[in-house]
């Protein structure tokens, strides 16, 4: 499962648990969140309406890593949580510990991390000098497998059921796809370009990934010759596929926002946003698309129409976007170092506006909070 890198960041289902938020710097390569948005799809309303007899809210911990965070990945329940950082480090969380549970030096930077959904299996691609995937269990920081691949930063995305992991290979232009009991790829496909983009279903069987080619690929788990590919007018930057495979979403520097259904070999739609499209997700039920923009705004989307339902200008980039399960939840990680969150209970928002890197925090989702500097 992807995670949705910082990517991906996967918020599924962990929206009734807990919130994990990271801080990051401004290094666009690796870090593609500073900070964080929560907006209400039905129900969105502006900061100044705020409610200000709401509590504040404090973090139920945080730790301080050893460099910049790059990469997290987050289980179904919110129980476990993996960590990438520029100190070559991955960390391993229990949500209710500061304390990893453990951490392994990779000798490269992190800057990709996916976690299956039960948070048994935890795949990362490593930086430099290593270029490399690893598997790892949660019960051990002993790596299952490592793949070199030589060259590139390769981006994973692990099925959320943990049985395959698919890679966007970067400079050696080619998708890899892996078991998990095996480092040799079941196979692999040369695009011929950079190839930065992956996203895979949670049963492992769809595979949707894109690069600087401007194309578009969907594979099966079963061949490595896909089955359909459509060029674009855009780098395709960012992918992001529901549960099921059956749709999945697109974007990249062309200012354009794609949707495809994997029986077609065409988009559904397309909607140009005005400028860079930073990160898009999709609903794991299919039905809801959040877009992020270089022009600082979040988009809303119903997978049945091309006119986002709404948007909204933040203060700065936006880096990082995703959806809960049922497409409730909009999170989004902007540059002005600000979170927005709904609450499901008392149907409020509330604000927390940070400024610190290299460290994670949980948060419980369900409780309410005011504008407050954590720094």
């Amino acid at each position: 499962m992807n995670i949705k890198s910082i990517k991906k960041v996967n918020f599924r289902k962990v929206f009734t648990y807990s919130l994990i938020v990271l801080l990051l710097t401004g290094v666009q390569n690796y870090a593609h969140f500073r900070d964080d948005y929560f907006i209400e799809k039905n129900d969105f309303i502006v900061p100044n309406e705020l409610n200000l007899s709401s509590p504040i809210i404090e973090p139920n911990w945080s730790y301080t890593t050893g460099s910049d965070i790059l990469s997290i990945g987050i289980s179904d329940d919110g129980r476990y949580i993996a960590v990438g950082s520029w100190d070559h480090k991955l960390y391993f969380f229990q949500n209710s510990s500061s304390t990893p549970l453990w951490s392994y030096d990779t000798g490269g930077t992190v800057p990709s991390v996916s976690i299956s959904s039960d948070g048994s299996y935890i795949a990362i691609g490593n930086g430099w000098p290593d270029y490399s995937v690893y598997l790892f269990h949660k019960s051990s920081s002993t790596p299952i497998w490592k793949y070199t691949s030589g060259s590139g930063y390769p981006n994973v995305a692990i099925s959320g059921d943990g049985s395959h992991i698919a890679v966007a290979g970067s400079q050696t232009h080619k998708i890899y796809l892996f078991h998990r009991l095996s480092s040799t790829p079941l196979w692999s496909y040369d695009t011929g370009n950079l190839i930065t983009a992956v996203s895979i279903s949670e049963d492992g069987r769809y595979i949707a990934a894109g690069g600087h080619t401007d194309d578009v690929y969907l594979f099966e788990n079963s061949s490595s010759t896909p089955v359909w590919s459509y060029t674009t007018n855009d780098n395709i930057r960012k992918i992001d596929i529901s549960s099921d495979g059956e749709y999945f979403v697109a974007g990249g520097s062309g200012n354009n926002v794609y949707l495809f259904n994997n029986s077609g070999t065409t988009p559904m739609w397309s909607y140009d946003i005005g400028d860079r499209v930073q990160s898009v997700a999709i609903s794991s039920n299919g039905q809801n698309i959040a877009v992020g923009g270089f022009n600082h705004k979040v988009y809303f989307f119903d997978t049945l129409n091309s006119n986002p339902l709404w948007n909204y200008t933040t203060g700065d980039i936006v880096y990082c976007v995703d959806l809960s399960s049922q497409g409730d939840f909009i999170f989004a990680g902007s540059a002005d170092k600000r979170i927005y969150l709904k609450n499901s209970v008392q149907n409020r928002f509330g604000i927390i506006k940070l400024g610190i890197k290299s460290v994670v925090m949980t948060f419980n989702t369900v409780q309410e909070f005011l504008p407050k500097e954590i720094i």
